[in-house]
This record gives C-alpha cells, structure tokens and sequence, in this order.
C-alpha cells in the first residue's frame, strides 16, 4: 500500500500554485495542474519541473522522486478534468 495519493490538484498556476505543484512533484506525488490563463500555464508547465529539480540540488529531494513525480504530473484543461479522481 503506498502513502501517495492517487491524485492531487493545484489550481492556479501563478508564483504560489506553480510553487506548491513543484513541491508536490518533488515529493513524487501525482499533480494536476489548472488556470484559466493559458499564458500563465504554459509557464507553469516549465517553471514547475524547472523548481522540482532545483530541489535535488538544494539535497531536498531524490532525484528518482522528481523523475517519478515528473512522469504523474498533468495539465488539466477544465477545472473539473484537473479536480476529477483527486484526492
């Protein structure tokens, strides 16, 4: 049985959303991600990674568990798509 959750959700993808997803990535757990900005999420989609390995560096995360929470983490178009499953 795992600790992880089956899904999480961020809305919003500004500083503080795209803050905690990486947080989350790093922890390896699965992310979906949503803003009505699309400006704001494509982003999102490269700052998030971008902080999640920034972790490894700063010795706060493995690298096999960004590499894991990388792989689970999602845009979702709707906030219902982003919120479906989530935990």
């Amino acid at each position: 049985m795992s600790d992880l959750p089956n899904k999480t959700t961020v809305v919003g993808a500004g500083d503080i959303g795209a803050g905690w997803a990486a947080l989350l990535v790093a922890a390896g757990w699965p992310v979906s991600l949503y803003d009505t900005d699309a400006r704001r999420m494509d982003a999102a989609m490269e700052d998030v990674p971008r902080r999640a390995r920034a972790l490894v560096d700063l010795q706060r995360a493995t690298p096999g568990t960004v590499d894991r929470g990388l792989r689970e983490f999602s845009h979702a178009h709707s906030i219902l798509q982003a919120c479906k499953g989530a935990d």
